[in-house]
């Protein structure tokens, strides 16, 4: 191992979870839908750094959704059905209720 000289630690970034989940999470509970498989073909990232994304999101957030992975797919699942049926929902308004 060798160590090289620099002048200076370069700027951590913070990675921003909102451009990869807000999409994913608002679709979702806009559907109204109770359940869904969650398309990974478009993204540019690995299913777990996703699945982990959208956990914290959620967690963060406070929102009535369950994320897992089976198998190498990535399911999201309201905790919020009522008979049955899955609200549809507006997650600029959750967001917004739980700053609140």
């Amino acid at each position: 191992m060798k160590l090289i000289e620099v002048e200076a630690t370069p700027e951590l970034v913070a990675p921003n979870r909102a451009r990869l989940s807000y999409p994913i999470l608002k679709e979702f509970l806009a559907g109204g839908m109770g359940a869904a498989k969650v398309d990974l073909e478009d993204l540019d990232r690995p299913k777990e750094n996703v699945y982990v994304t959208l956990c914290l999101y959620v967690k963060a957030s406070e929102l009535p959704v369950k994320v897992s992975m089976r198998k190498g797919d990535l399911f999201l699942g309201r905790t919020d059905i009522v008979d049955g049926k899955a609200e549809a929902l507006d997650l600029d308004v959750l967001k917004t209720k739980a700053k609140n």
